[in-house]
């Protein structure tokens, strides 16, 4: 486990924590982390819904082989 300085206090954290437990400060790798993970699903269900994805399922659904 990697300690940081916490940006605003200067207290050692874990990269890991969410928040500086002394300040409360967010810990903006675990943010960024969870923001680009977000996007990735969000991405990936507009793709599947307005790009052609759902429309594919019908297709091999629909279509006896």
């Amino acid at each position: 486990m990697a300690m940081k300085k916490c940006k605003e206090c200067g207290e050692q954290i874990s990269s890991k924590a969410e928040k500086c437990p002394k300040c409360g400060h967010p810990n903006e790798a675990q943010s960024s982390l969870s923001a680009v993970i977000s996007l990735i699903v969000v991405g990936g269900l507009l793709w599947f819904f307005f790009g052609g994805g759902l429309e594919k399922q019908v297709i091999i659904i629909g279509h006896p082989l």
